[in-house]
């Protein structure tokens, strides 16, 4: 009897050091998960703070988005972003707004331009040499000409040197590299229109989520000469094979 005594006294024993254990635990990951919650708010903070007091107006009456719910790798250095509807609805009111379409040309060709867009000035153009990358798709190369081409645009449509641009690609991601690049030339109101031109892919992989030809938007197929981008000549090297070095004299 008293053996069978002295085993449940242990049983509970062991329960309780169970218990306070696994107390331990819980109040160790809620402490974590507290303190991961204050670093994501102050850092949504820190980005709402860096935008421009020049844009707030802006913000005030369009659909611009709060930073805290932008993917990372559409998120840009100036935290400016709105949605396509959005940007439809500010350009329509005859703002001077620069409206730029970053995608290649095969993407204008082949899927279309929104209306209003001044200029395609491609961020990464197909590589010229038709380099098959692992995902078995053609590489891209940055275009070293990408921030003096929207220089060389602001100038010809007599804005000011640091004027609103909206910048558009397929999803979002390449205009977020395109405003962090006007971004490191001392542009501070280039917007990037998150959802794009063909939005996000849903559950099926199919562009239907959002973006501005889901939204209605009005669009079409064709570019004029004045919308076109013409690189000047740039040297290219390729080092594919270490004995064969040449270079190349291409445009984008």
């Amino acid at each position: 009897m008293k053996y069978e005594k002295d085993k449940l006294m242990q049983k509970q024993l062991d329960y309780k050091s169970f218990v306070g254990k696994n107390k331990a635990v819980a109040f160790g990951l809620a402490a974590l998960a507290g303190l991961f919650v204050a670093a994501v708010s102050a850092n949504a903070q820190d980005i709402a703070l860096t935008k421009p007091e020049s844009a707030a107006k802006l913000q005030k009456v369009s659909s611009s988005v709060d930073p805290f719910v932008v993917q990372l790798n559409k998120q840009t250095r100036l935290g400016l972003y709105i949605r396509a509807k959005g940007a439809y609805q500010e350009l329509q009111k005859g703002k001077e707004i620069l409206f730029i379409d970053v995608r290649t040309r095969a993407e204008i060709n082949f899927l279309g331009l929104a209306d209003g867009v001044h200029a395609n000035i491609p961020v990464q153009p197909l590589d010229p040499r038709y380099i098959v990358g692992k995902k078995g798709s053609y590489k891209r190369m940055d275009n070293p000409d990408f921030s003096d081409a929207v220089g060389r645009l602001v100038k010809k449509k007599g804005l000011s040197k640091n004027p609103t641009i909206f910048i558009i690609c397929r999803s979002g991601r390449g205009s977020a590299k395109a405003v962090n690049l006007l971004a490191g030339r001392g542009y501070t109101k280039a917007w990037t229109i998150i959802d794009g031109f063909q939005g996000d892919k849903g559950v099926t992989g199919k562009r239907d989520l959002n973006g501005w030809v889901y939204e209605g938007l009005p669009w079409h197929y064709g570019i004029k000469q004045e919308q076109a981008y013409k690189m000047p000549l740039t040297r290219v090297r390729t080092t594919q094979k270490k004995k064969e070095k040449k270079t190349w004299l291409i445009r984008f």
